[in-house]
């Protein structure tokens, strides 16, 4: 489990951006992390990640444990090497100049082994649309097929935890099921936990099983995902509305204001 205790973070030494959150992310499941723009969900990522220090970020407060080993202090490459922890940042981060094989073996740079070959095989089966691009400068790919690529890369690090940021950004909607249904597919047949961060919250909610929103750096409203997608506050906030037709667009507007789960 990876486990978020109390945790409060600042940038520059002055910045607070999150503000005691505490949450738990089952091993071998899919946690959805929903919330809007400035909410804190990159900026949790980068926390239990370890890169927080590239963005001048600190840990103040709290604790991160993922199966029970503390991951506070712990450089990043410790986390993705001795943890298996990958973290795949939002606006598909692929070297743009290199070809798709290349982006793959250099993700596999971690850990390179004699597997790194039937593990390329293994992200080809997971998106064959790639198979056909493999000499192919990843910069002159499509979004999609660029997103394709950036989750390979995370597999080709053999992660038993992923974290998934935003994977549905500027893509569209076929592709963004598309990209789902693989990602709900890798959790089933390699048993890795996932930790996803979402604005997105109809498909993320739909191959999670339990969720949690933030707002201004707060953890906000916790559930099963089922439960969430079918909770009036979520609907309205990150769902265009519930299915009641006939509310008018006085009681949205009102509940925007008040932030029903805050009270």
């Amino acid at each position: 489990m990876l486990r978020i205790e109390n945790l409060t973070v600042v940038y520059f030494g002055v910045i607070s951006v999150l503000h005691g959150v505490s949450l738990n992310a089952e091993s071998e499941a899919i946690t959805a992390l929903l919330g809007g723009n400035g909410s804190g969900k990159s900026t949790l990522m980068r926390a239990i990640s370890g890169i927080l220090p590239i963005y001048e970020g600190e840990i103040q407060e709290g604790e991160i444990t993922l199966n029970d080993v503390r991951l506070n202090k712990m450089k990043a490459v410790d986390i993705t090497k001795k943890m298996r922890l990958t973290y795949l940042m939002e606006g598909r981060p692929v070297f743009e100049y290199l070809n798709m094989t290349e982006n793959l073996k250099a993700a596999a740079s971690c850990r390179w082994d004699a597997e790194v070959p039937r593990d390329i095989e293994s992200v080809l089966e997971y998106f064959p649309p790639l198979k056909d691009r493999l000499k192919m400068q990843a910069g002159y790919l499509s979004g999609g097929e660029q997103q394709m690529l950036c989750v390979g890369m995370a597999l080709m690090t053999n992660p038993k935890f992923m974290l998934l940021d935003e994977p549905s950004l500027g893509l569209a909607p076929m592709m963004v099921e598309e990209i789902f249904r693989i990602i709900r597919r890798i959790k089933d047949e390699r048993n890795i936990g996932i930790l996803l961060s979402e604005q997105n919250a109809m498909v993320a909610l739909k191959i999670a099983q339990h969720g949690y929103v933030m707002d201004n750096g707060r953890v906000v409203m916790d559930d099963t995902a089922q439960e969430l997608l079918n909770n009036a506050d979520i609907q309205e906030a990150y769902l265009g509305g519930s299915e009641d037709k006939e509310k008018n667009y006085s009681e949205a507007k009102r509940y925007k204001r008040r932030k029903r789960w805050l009270g």
